[in-house]
């Protein structure tokens, strides 16, 4: 049985447009995703344009052929904008309406009606470039990890290299597959990949929404709400998978525990509100004196903790020095005065301590509690054993020594 050509375009039109709606809908619920809208509409302009197509043999050519192909481009600049929405970028509206609009004007050559093989290279130019550039819109948001990005690349890559074959196949392929005379099988094998990507790019668009839903919940989970720092859970997570890598690595890891000085006198005198400034001050001072591979996090209350790595035990304590000394430079303005904090800081590292993270706990936090006891604004560090016989010691931490190393 012969198979049908506008049959099998109508047919794969009707899911795409169902697809569509699909996608419409969604976005009608959720009006934070306007890349469902546009991938969406993008898909709605491609089934009308697959009917236009299909009744090229009964219509004018210019609407069944010019008009379908224009839509059909305009489709793909959809889908590229809606790549650069889910990136959180802007339109690029004359793109969208540049490639139509060229297309159209090449009509005016003369005969262009009758060339197949140029109006295929002339149409998948501007197909292929749209879908790669959708493909680089997903690989510049590579630093926000979501499992189906690269999958949601591949596809757009796909099928951007799916219509510059058939620039490079318009003189040995049938049309649509390239540039000879029309075949029903050419025309089933085109409907075939086009309707494939067009389920994937759904599924794994939906997918990425979902995954960055996920990942934004779970960061409001482990972020603390007032200095936007992570908090004590973000620290369980990640403390023991950093602990790992730097072991495998043979690289040492720093830890600090910082304690805010008189806390407690600061919200007695100034007020909670005041506390909560000095907090959000304290976790500036933070931003600007660690690295931006260095991770910081609220412990809770005015204990703050840092992960350093890379850092030996004593660049570890040129870090807290500095912190020590930025922090007690801030003023914070509040109702009532100005404030002016300190700072109580203890060090561990993996130098002293070994790659095991209950023990550069305890060892900081000792050391926290000797930098307290021997008159705050300061950082002590945990050191494995004693410098020399003479040296004086100022507390025995379990089986390691501290030393108080800023005065």
């Amino acid at each position: 049985m012969a198979i049908d050509n506008f049959t099998l375009v109508a047919a794969s039109g009707a899911v795409i447009c169902v697809l569509g709606f699909v996608l419409f809908y969604m976005w009608r619920q959720d009006r934070s995703a306007p890349w469902f809208g546009w991938l969406g509409l993008s898909y709605v302009l491609g089934a009308s344009a697959a009917i236009l197509l299909g009744t090229r043999a009964s219509g004018p050519t210019f609407v069944n052929t010019g008009v379908a192909t224009a839509l059909l481009l305009l489709c793909f600049g959809c889908m590229w904008t809606g790549a650069r929405a889910f990136e959180r970028r802007k339109a690029v509206w004359w793109a969208l309406v540049m490639a139509p609009a060229l297309w159209l004007s090449s009509f005016l050559i003369p005969d262009f009606s009758n060339m197949l093989g140029l109006r295929v290279v002339i149409a998948s130019i501007p197909a292929s470039t749209f879908l790669l550039l959708g493909g680089l819109e997903l690989w510049r948001g590579r630093f926000e990890i979501l499992p189906s990005r690269k999958a949601a690349i591949a596809f757009h890559v796909s099928a951007g290299l799916f219509f510059a074959f058939r620039i490079v196949s318009v003189g040995a392929l049938p049309f649509p597959l390239g540039g000879l005379s029309i075949h029903p099988l050419a025309t089933a094998a085109f409907n075939f990949i086009t309707f494939v990507h067009a389920m994937f790019l759904t599924v794994l668009m939906i997918s990425m929404t979902k995954e960055r839903r996920e990942s934004t919940q779970r960061t409001l989970a482990e972020s603390d709400a007032l200095t936007g720092l992570p908090n004590r859970r973000a620290f369980a997570t990640e403390a023991e998978r950093l602990m790992r890598r730097q072991k495998y690595n043979r690289a040492p890891l720093a830890l600090l525990i910082l304690d805010l000085d008189h806390f407690k006198s600061i919200n007695d005198r100034f007020g909670h509100d005041a506390g909560d400034r000095v907090l959000v001050e304290f976790g500036a001072v933070l931003d600007g004196a660690l690295r931006r591979d260095d991770f910081r996090y609220r412990m809770g209350g005015e204990e703050f903790c840092c992960l350093l790595p890379g850092l030996t035990i004593r660049e570890a304590q040129a870090t807290a020095e500095r912190i020590c000394q930025a922090f007690q430079a801030t003023t914070v303005e509040v109702l009532g005065g100005s404030v002016r904090g300190t700072v109580s800081i203890g060090i561990s590292s993996t130098d002293i301590c070994g790659y095991v993270l209950e023990d550069l706990l305890n060892e900081a936090d000792a050391a926290t509690y000797e930098a307290k006891a021997s008159g705050r604004n300061r950082a002590v560090v945990a050191i494995a054993k004693p410098m020399a016989p003479a040296t004086p010691l100022l507390g025995n931490v379990t089986d390691i020594r501290v030393a108080k190393l800023r005065a």
